[in-house]
């Protein structure tokens, strides 16, 4: 980890986030953050390796630079604790943890609200802007999926010189007010949300994988009345991007009243 450390602070990398997914060492991870220059650490943490949840408070509480942390494979979906002030929370999630896992909000509590945010998501995609991600083996990838390959951080001497390659920062550039569904939604400002949006050939971009939220009926899933896109009249795909305002109208006077 140190050796990591060295190489992202000479590349001038000022924010970073730590994945431990099939080990945890408390200790190695509060001698490493204190001599690192980092500005701002996001941590997330599989529950099955972690020893003392007080523990991590701790670092947490001691540590300002580290914003969010997140232990996946929790009892249950829960904001542990939460600093009131600046919107930083140790999130506990049930689901299994899956780095390569589609991350997508399912409520608006863990939203956070900054003016930096704000004015990023005007014109960058908030999850995948100025991001890199890099394995256990030292693998350089542009997204969670992992799938292609930009070298190894032991053969790279400046990793600022992937920010000039289109290929690895094409997604950096495509903001929620250009994706389907999402540049209808009161959150694409707010939304950290690490599904890779897909070019139409026709035009815009999609996903693939729906959303835990309907902009359309202002719900969330597993909220009393939620619907999906299709039952509410909306379709976004490969083919095409396409809303039936009459039907739309006509559910939200039964759910909202006209």
């Amino acid at each position: 980890m140190d050796c990591l450390f060295k190489q992202l602070e000479v590349s001038n990398c000022h924010d970073i986030a730590l994945v431990f997914e099939n080990y945890f060492d408390s200790q190695l991870l509060r001698k490493n953050i204190s001599t690192s220059g980092f500005e701002n650490i996001e941590i997330y943490i599989n529950k099955n390796y972690l020893k003392d949840l007080d523990e991590i408070i701790q670092i947490w509480e001691s540590e300002p630079r580290i914003n969010n942390i997140f232990i996946f494979n929790f009892s249950h979906d829960t904001i542990i604790v939460k600093d009131d002030l600046t919107g930083c929370s140790i999130i506990g999630v049930s689901q299994p943890f899956n780095v390569a896992q589609n991350y997508i909000s399912n409520s608006e509590h863990y939203f956070q609200v900054t003016i930096d945010i704000y004015m990023e998501a005007l014109r960058h995609n908030l999850f995948y802007n100025k991001k890199i991600f890099i394995d256990g083996e030292g693998t350089i990838y542009n997204d969670v999926n992992l799938t292609k390959e930009f070298g190894n951080i032991t053969q790279i001497n400046d990793l600022k010189a992937l920010s000039e390659n289109a290929d690895f920062t094409w997604h950096w550039h495509i903001p929620k007010t250009e994706i389907d569904i999402c540049k209808h939604c009161e959150f694409r400002y707010l939304c950290l949300d690490s599904r890779v949006p897909i070019k139409r050939e026709s035009g815009g971009y999609y996903h693939e994988l729906e959303c835990n939220y309907n902009p359309f009926i202002c719900k969330w899933k597993g909220e009393n009345e939620y619907l999906t896109l299709k039952e509410v009249g909306v379709v976004s795909n490969s083919e095409e991007y396409t809303i039936d305002y009459e039907k739309l109208k006509t559910i939200n006077n039964i759910l909202w009243g006209s």
